[in-house]
């Protein structure tokens, strides 16, 4: 018996397309959300400050911002002045585009930003001269995102604790994942089951899931 103290009681609710790997891996990353970074300024600010803490060479990841709110997607060249020369990475809100600088490019083989390739079904957004920006979109986000992956098992094991704990937070009691086992675009990797597997058995998990492996 639970005394809720008269507070209303609802029951649990499913979210039937749930990321929460991605979502408890955006929560374990730097908060670049409205209420974080409620400015273009800020998010430089808030990379740089990230950027000062991580040794040379470190990636600096993040995730949350919102173009609509900011009144713009962040640029390479911006980013390589905030970032002192490491690599970034940030994601956008939706999950559906990220902003790369001009390491993060070069990490992944695209050293001359003029050569980085379109792919299909996704954007590389350039600049007048052909120039990739930074923002890459859908698809896109593979030229460097692959470069990330995979990451280590216990680290994907946190990300899916993380955002577990933020499912039952908000009333999700239950969640399908729509899509895991692939590196590129859909999950960590092929170990991405024994994940929520070892999740479920050091009792980190607390939602029920519905998986949905990626097949090709």
């Amino acid at each position: 018996m639970v005394d809720l103290g008269g507070a209303h009681a609802v029951p649990g609710f499913n979210d039937a397309h749930h990321h929460l790997s991605y979502v408890g891996k955006g929560l374990r990353e730097l908060d670049l959300s409205y209420a974080a970074v409620p400015s273009l300024d800020a998010l430089y600010a808030a990379v740089a400050e990230r950027a000062a803490d991580l040794p040379e060479g470190t990636w600096v990841l993040g995730a949350g911002y919102d173009q609509n709110k900011i009144g713009a997607h962040p640029t390479a060249e911006a980013l390589d002045g905030a970032a002192g020369g490491r690599p970034v990475w940030l994601v956008h809100t939706s999950h559906h585009m990220a902003v790369a600088n001009t390491a993060a490019f070069a990490r992944a083989g695209h050293t001359d930003l003029s050569a980085v390739p379109d792919v299909p079904g996704g954007h590389v957004v350039r600049d007048a001269e052909g120039r990739a920006e930074g923002l890459l979109q859908e698809t896109a986000m593979r030229l460097v995102e692959r470069v990330l992956r995979p990451e280590p098992a216990e680290e994907w094991i946190a990300h899916i604790a993380t955002g577990a704990r933020a499912a039952l937070e908000v009333g999700l009691t239950s969640v399908t994942e729509p899509g895991i086992g692939a590196v590129d675009g859909i999950g960590n990797g092929p170990a991405d089951l024994d994940a929520y597997l070892r999740a479920r058995e050091r009792g980190l998990l607390g939602v029920r899931m519905t998986v949905m492996p990626y097949c090709v």
